[in-house]
């Protein structure tokens, strides 16, 4: 679902600037900080996720979650469940996920409406926590977003945690 090409792009661009064109070993990843780093991931999590709602409508009047935002959450936690559901014995030793983490976030919008894509980062990260996927989105070094085109009626959040060791 990934980009393969831009992300083989940018890990070449990074090699180039920070240590030549050797290899990275297996399984590393580069991770974007202030200072490109060489980690090896411990745990990873890949979801494909309803599309988010914004976070201009999050709360009513009576500052309670929003009917859209209720329904994003309880549809989360059904995803959560479900990707748990045929791995029950090697997920439930680790989530929630305790050390610090790095999230890619890949929108596909549901229509062509402009939309500001840093209000679609709240509700994910909010909704995951509540599914008991991770303890708190203060673990996050690191959040990557990207907005891919817009599939008609079909839109959907592609989200890859890492926790690191």
């Amino acid at each position: 679902m990934f980009d393969e090409a831009w992300l083989a792009r940018r890990e070449a661009r990074l090699r180039k600037l920070y240590g030549g064109e050797k290899p990275l070993p297996t399984g590393a990843k580069v991770i974007y900080t202030d200072q490109p780093m060489l980690s090896m991931p411990s745990i990873k999590i890949e979801l494909l996720l309803p599309f988010p709602p914004t976070l201009n409508h999050n709360l009513t009047a009576q500052r309670t979650l929003s009917a859209a935002h209720s329904q994003f959450r309880d549809e989360v936690a059904a995803a959560v469940n479900h990707k748990l559901r045929g791995h029950a014995v090697a997920y439930a030793s680790w989530l929630p996920l305790e050390g610090r983490l790095h999230a890619e976030i890949l929108v596909f919008a549901p229509d062509k409406r402009k939309r500001d894509i840093d209000n679609l980062i709240k509700p994910t990260l909010d909704a995951l926590q509540a599914a008991g996927v991770f303890l708190d989105d203060n673990q996050f070094d690191c959040i990557t977003i990207r907005r891919l085109p817009a599939k008609e009626g079909a839109g959907a959040a592609h989200v890859k945690i890492v926790e690191m060791s």
